[in-house]
């Protein structure tokens, strides 16, 4: 049971919250060089489950405008969008 803890990505505001507090640690206190190289790597795992997850949010993004573009040609111009 603790592996698949273990082996399960945290969401991206976990990740950023953690490798935060990392940081904030690493920042404030005289941890030993093998407990800073141990955060160093942690962080850069964390740092990556971030670029990811913003990566997927971003392509997301852009099928929704790409698809939002396509269905509406013709029928608004720029003009016509309101945002609130």
């Amino acid at each position: 049971m603790a592996s698949a803890k273990k082996n399960k990505e945290p969401s991206f505001e976990q990740a950023l919250v953690e490798l935060e507090a990392l940081i904030q640690e690493m920042e404030n206190e005289q941890l030993p060089l093998e407990t800073l190289v141990s955060h160093y790597e942690k962080g850069a795992n964390l740092l990556k489950v971030c670029e990811t997850a913003l990566e997927t949010s971003r392509k997301r993004i852009e099928a929704i405008e790409l698809d939002t573009d396509y269905s509406s040609k013709g029928e608004t111009s720029q003009d016509d969008i309101r945002l609130f």
